[in-house]
């Protein structure tokens, strides 16, 4: 067990893994995350552990950046929790049009599922900070800092809860970013 992360810990190994339907009759080993875009019930001390674990690395590994960009679903909930934590602006990368018209619609594919991401309210030269819960094909992360970079906006860096699998370093490699985590996984 992690002795940092002890409640994050006991979270990964106790949720629950389901096979989500692909194309071509394959299928997805989808980890039911408390804290992830699926969860459904997070403890006070898990909430906690993890608000303060994102807080404290942001800290340490993040000084400049204007605000949080944080995608639906669930990297939008830590992102706004660790927003309020450091008094810190967020921007939800949102799963649904708002009723504004200046949108950037963006197509993610990941490891189970395709849906569009809504850009707005980016600047030119604005640096950015992502968050989001988890990453494991690396999909949702990718489409987030190849969109941020073709408008002009400068990703600093991407913090994360779980990192499932290594994928995450050939996008630090590819982005020339650092891209921190509280917790590293097998993909199981």
């Amino acid at each position: 067990m992690n002795k940092e992360f002890p409640e994050l810990t006991k979270a990964i190994q106790s949720a629950k893994t389901i096979d989500l339907p692909q194309p071509g009759s394959k299928t997805y080993k989808f980890k039911t995350l408390p804290f992830g875009e699926r969860g459904t019930k997070l403890n006070s001390a898990l909430l906690k552990e993890v608000t303060e674990g994102i807080a404290n690395s942001i800290l340490k590994n993040f000084t400049k950046f204007d605000y949080i960009v944080s995608p639906e679903p669930g990297g939008h909930i830590w992102g706004g929790i660790t927003a309020l934590k450091l008094s810190k602006t967020i921007n939800i990368l949102r799963s649904q049009p708002s009723y504004e018209s200046a949108e950037l619609e963006v197509r993610r594919k990941t490891g189970y599922y395709q849906q569009n991401l809504y850009f707005n309210h980016f600047q030119r030269n604005d640096h950015v900070l992502v968050i989001d819960d988890v990453i494991s094909t690396g999909g949702t992360i990718e489409t987030i800092l190849d969109t941020l970079v073709s408008i002009d906006v400068k990703p600093i860096g991407v913090q994360l809860i779980y990192a499932k699998g290594d994928n995450y370093k050939r996008l630090a490699k590819k982005y020339s970013l650092p891209i921190k985590f509280l917790i590293a996984g097998t993909t199981d």
